[in-house]
């Protein structure tokens, strides 16, 4: 019989499958159902905000350890890179242990860790071995990617639609979110990588406020579909919001973008059994 701390490495290791889901991003190397230990490695392709990056077709390597402690003691984490000395691979990964002994201690901590490596990397770079290294063009973007995810409840609804409108301006990610009876729902029409980025600080950054009022980040989002999507052929010119009615009226906006088969296969269900989605 599995103890409540390997459920809830379980679940960690599940949300992280689906976020960095593509061949060769994670690999779960060992995990013990009892005790809830771990050993998994997160590849990190061509890291934003290092501009050299991308000219390297570099990919930075993250692998956690995890013990029956986990997560009241943090994992060892080993990291990779060609872009990093071994003197900065130390210092990086020094710095890493101390911001996530402060910070992250007593709560499920892979996903801020890659966010810090990903919003810090650049400062760790040895630039002059990255130049001297051949060029190769590498395109991070990926393919045009259409994900929908849904959301149990939403609280600070003006701060929460204002943070991911922003962030979709930013990464150039078009779509939808809806509020149509009990269901939230958020359509994303955008290159793979930039949804990734966009779903990874969903579950990072502090997006909702809890019921005593303090910032809070999306516990409760679960991604129902993803799927590649024609980029001759985009769905939408923007994002925004969007207050439905009925459901009706959301299958008949699925189906004016094309995307029936989306909605018969992912939301229609949702409609038999109602979930809990709401303003709070």
């Amino acid at each position: 019989m599995s103890s409540p701390s390997s459920d809830d490495v379980a679940d960690e290791l599940q949300v992280i499958e689906s976020i960095f889901c593509q061949s060769g991003e994670f690999v779960l190397h060992d995990f013990n159902a009892l005790t809830g230990s771990s050993r998994y490695t997160i590849a990190v392709s061509d890291v934003p905000g290092n501009s050299l990056s991308p000219l390297v077709g570099s990919t930075l390597a993250i692998t956690f350890t995890t013990t029956q402690c986990y997560p009241q003691s943090l994992p060892v984490i080993s990291l990779t890179s060609d872009l990093l000395t071994r003197k900065a691979t130390d210092s990086m990964t020094s710095d890493l242990v101390e911001y996530a002994n402060e910070h992250l201690r007593g709560e499920p901590m892979t996903l801020e860790i890659v966010e810090w490596v990903r919003l810090h990397f650049k400062e760790y770079a040895n630039e002059d071995q990255t130049l001297n290294q051949p060029h190769v063009v590498s395109d991070r973007q990926g393919g045009l990617k259409v994900s929908l995810l849904r959301l149990d409840h939403m609280r600070a609804k003006a701060r929460y639609v204002k943070t991911i409108t922003s962030w979709c301006a930013e990464l150039g990610i078009m779509g939808r979110i809806f509020f149509v009876e009990k269901l939230i729902l958020i359509l994303l029409e955008g290159h793979q990588d930039n949804v990734k980025d966009f779903i990874l600080r969903l579950k990072t950054q502090k997006v909702d406020v809890d019921s005593n009022g303090k910032g809070c980040k999306e516990k409760m989002m679960s991604v129902l579909s993803e799927r590649h999507a024609d980029e001759e052929k985009s769905s939408f010119s923007s994002f925004e919001v969007a207050e439905l009615e009925s459901i009706q009226s959301l299958k008949k906006t699925f189906d004016a973008v094309n995307l029936r088969e989306l909605f018969e296969e992912h939301i229609q269900p949702l409609c038999r059994h109602p979930m809990q989605g709401s303003i709070r």
